[in-house]
């Protein structure tokens, strides 16, 4: 190489065994240095090994030479040092407790030998259930994306001739998707009660019209099976946390083996939680008000959702909950008054358990709804009905008419509502939800029977003026509609359901109008005027009534603004998938434009 060359090569070498030495298990090693923070060091533990292969063989390249003595003397006084500070740091019971867990959820199946999981402990189950020849399937939820997995799952569940006569339909299902062959599956097979556990997602028993049963560490839905709470005393151990410990905390905590424990201790509390609402459920107050108790005391003194279940109790007047009243007020607001506690009530079902409260259940099931997920909302509908008093059920009746009329399930739907106005034939909800099942079936005219009838029970004076407006839109009275629609938007100018009807009125018009230089008139008014007015007004850019207008507006634009409505309507679909008409458009432009 030269002189020159030869002594950068040295250098180079030189860095390399620096680099070496820093880079194995040692104070300044990858390993000690990224464990705090949660990260695996595969990356730089890998270029540390590259480097001490590199020059291992550089060293028995030149190992005669005094360079090659000095260098080899340098690797073996490292891999000593690295070997007996592995061997004393090295702690294989750190992550025992995942098995213990894995062991008894394999104890608690039984006989049942479908496990739904979310993919966090599937290996410690896999090996423990081989290792004792018991035969259980995994079906990981957080796979669903996994082609191959898909595959191999699609292969046992032919095997297993799961479902019987569905079994050809599951598969198909199992091909769209985990969860749609899950939600399939529990449908459609009354086995399933008798053969399946799921982890940590009672919903999916729900969206299925069956009752989990919460027991210990999954839920099943045989409700013959007692669990076993006593061994609490001696996961409190395995799973062990400091005293008072909340998972609220949990958060901060960096070292990926402490976060798995403290995230299985959180899930058993959630599991006791809901364990706590299905002895309730059964009228065994004393004994839910000790599974709250246990999760709010031992388990997780953050599980909010415990801490509401509580309180609701004090409204029962139940003596133990309302012995506990100034605690639980001042647990409350601590909870609410800390501004870096903020709960999604959708999620906290999945995080924390249920709450035993009808008004939580009707906004979740709202929140199912809006998601395009009927079926999940439908099952939190139906048990708030259970909660609420029969004279003031007529509410969630509506919604449900709504959601089964919203899956195109029009019989159901009508069967509800028709209920409803044999008990009160002016029910406003179910009069207009009426009015949309005979517009779905193109009966204009007993639609609007069903629209004046409902605009005389309306009391709100922006409602009466927008449902009056639609009466003058089925009769063909544009003018009169925009007027009373103006007016609605003066009364409340966010109203965005108002300005998309002023817009649809203005569009009626637009295409009603033969006058080129009046539609040109009209079609400025509605984009200078109207769609501006929705943009200053919407939340953000994704509103759903804003993008539905704009993708109107511009399909009459001409046939080159067809991709830009599509578009808008996707934007506006995702922002309510539960609006199966939307989609409708969306699916009709893909087609018209090839795509």
């Amino acid at each position: 190489f030269g002189e020159k060359a030869g002594a950068v090569l040295w250098l180079f070498h030189g860095a390399l065994t620096f680099v070496a030495i820093l880079a194995v298990a040692t104070p300044l090693s990858p390993s000690s240095l990224l464990e705090p923070y949660g990260v695996t060091p595969v990356a730089t533990s890998a270029f540390a090994a590259v480097v001490s292969g590199y020059l291992v063989a550089f060293w028995w390249s030149n190992r005669r030479q005094v360079v090659g003595i000095i260098l080899g003397s340098i690797l073996v006084f490292v891999l000593a040092v690295s070997s007996v500070w592995n061997l004393f740091s090295f702690d294989a019971d750190a992550g025992s407790f995942a098995d213990k867990v894995a062991q008894k959820i394999l104890t608690d199946l039984g006989d049942r030998h479908w496990f739904v999981t979310d993919g966090l402990l599937d290996d410690h189950i896999k090996m423990l259930a081989d290792a004792t020849g018991k035969n259980v399937n995994l079906v990981s939820l957080a796979r669903d994306l996994d082609e191959k997995y898909r595959e191999r799952l699609i292969e046992v569940v032919e095997a297993e001739e799961v479902g019987g006569s569905k079994n050809a339909a599951l598969r198909l299902s199992l091909s769209l998707g985990i969860l749609p062959f899950v939600q399939d599956w529990f449908a459609s097979d009354p086995s399933v009660v008798k053969e399946v556990a799921v982890f940590g997602a009672p919903d999916l028993w729900y969206s299925a019209n069956i009752k989990p049963v919460p027991e210990f560490l999954f839920f099943g839905a045989d409700e013959s099976i007692v669990p076993d709470w006593g061994a609490w005393k001696e996961f409190d151990t395995i799973l062990a946390a400091p005293k008072g410990w909340g998972s609220y905390h949990a958060r901060k905590v960096s070292n990926p083996v402490e976060r798995l424990r403290f995230s299985l201790r959180r899930h058993i509390g959630f599991v006791a939680n809901n364990r706590g609402v299905y002895l309730q459920d059964k009228k065994l107050d004393n004994e839910a008000f000790a599974m709250y108790e246990l999760v709010l005391n031992e388990i997780d003194h953050d599980n909010i959702c415990a801490i509401f279940n509580e309180v609701g109790m004090i409204g029962q007047n139940h003596a133990q909950a309302i012995a506990k009243k100034r605690e639980l007020e001042r647990m409350l607001k601590s909870a609410v008054e800390d501004k870096n506690r903020r709960y999604l009530l959708w999620r906290l079902g999945t995080f924390y358990g249920y709450i035993r409260n009808p008004d939580a259940f009707i906004r979740l099931g709202h929140a199912w709804a809006r998601s395009g997920r009927p079926g999940d909302a439908l099952a939190q509908i139906r048990r708030a009905i259970d909660f609420v008093p029969t004279d003031k059920r007529s509410v969630l009746f509506n919604m449900m008419a709504a959601l089964y009329a919203s899956g195109n399930e029009q019989h159901k739907s009508r069967k509800i509502y028709e209920s409803v106005l044999e008990k009160n034939p002016e029910d406003h909800d179910a009069l207009i939800g009426m009015m949309r099942l005979q517009l779905m079936n193109g009966d204009s005219q007993k639609a609007l029977d069903y629209l004046q009838r409902a605009t005389k029970s309306v009391k709100d004076e922006r409602q009466a003026r927008i449902e009056l407006a639609m009466v003058a839109l089925m009769k063909n009275e544009l003018p009169q509609a925009k007027a009373l629609l103006k007016k609605a938007t003066d009364i409340d100018e966010k109203d965005m359901q108002a300005w998309s009807l002023l817009a649809a009125v203005t569009i009626q018009q637009i295409d009603a109008e033969k006058d080129e230089r009046e539609k040109k008139k009209l079609l400025k008014e509605l984009e200078d005027e109207v769609l501006q007015a929705m943009e200053k007004r919407a939340k953000d850019r994704f509103d759903y009534y804003l993008q539905a207008t704009r993708g109107f507006i511009l399909l009459r634009k001409g046939e080159e603004k067809r991709r830009e409505a599509r578009d808008a309507f996707v934007a506006a679909s995702r922002t309510r998938p539960d609006i199966a008409t939307t989609q409708d458009l969306v699916l009709g432009l893909d087609i018209s434009l090839d795509d």
